[in-house]
């Protein structure tokens, strides 16, 4: 049965109990499926949360219920399907992530990921590391919202790193740069600065 994967199933039940309102009690159910296929080195990730009402509270959602609990949306379901794959030679992994989330008192959103992250020497700079995603979620009836990620990290002196992070989405752009060291063998250090410009809130492009 090891080529077909791993496979799992389980049922959860929970009490909630809040100051104002009766105890909410519900189910949920959860099934997990993960396979490595050797040929390609790939790895396959599928999980699915189902939750019997809106009665069930995970501790996240009591706690958001509890002190935030105009804004508080109650999950109903849950699907995630997740692909990696390694390229060796370029030192490269690629993932990709595709989510679809439901709620008993909020739209249906899906969203889809694609990452790429890897490590190249250049002349006498070693591991440089690089990454970016473009990640993009679409909310029913309304429009769609794309973010764009990407990271960059090079050796600096002896121990040190020079970071530089962007993140670009349709309400905002956000500039990062850090510099990280060490002290000695227990002591770090570290300062960073950032620059945010936001986009007049006209809807998600």
């Amino acid at each position: 049965m090891l080529w077909l994967g791993a496979l799992s199933f389980d049922v959860t039940w929970a009490s909630s109990h809040f100051d104002t309102q009766q105890d909410e009690r519900g189910l949920s159910y959860r099934f997990n499926y993960s396979k490595q296929v050797d040929a390609t080195n790939s790895t396959i990730s599928l999980a699915a949360y189902r939750f019997s009402d809106r009665h069930f509270h995970s501790y996240a959602n009591y706690l958001d219920h509890k002190y935030n609990d105009s804004d508080a949306q109650d999950e109903k379901q849950t699907i995630s399907l997740s692909v990696g794959q390694p390229i060796t030679p370029l030192n490269l992994n690629l993932y990709a992530n595709l989510l679809h989330q439901t709620w008993w008192n909020a739209d249906a959103s899906t969203t889809a990921n694609i990452t790429a992250g890897f490590n190249v020497d250049i002349g006498d700079w070693r591991d440089i590391s690089i990454s970016t995603s473009f990640n993009t979620t679409h909310y029913e009836d309304k429009d769609r919202d794309n973010q764009i990620y990407l990271s960059i990290s090079l050796p600096f002196g002896n121990g040190g790193r020079v970071g530089y992070d962007m993140q670009n989405s349709s309400h905002s752009t956000i500039h990062r740069m850090s510099w990280n060291d060490t002290l000695d063998e227990r002591n770090s250090w570290g300062m960073s600065a950032g620059l945010q410009s936001d986009r007049p809130d006209n809807g998600a492009q």
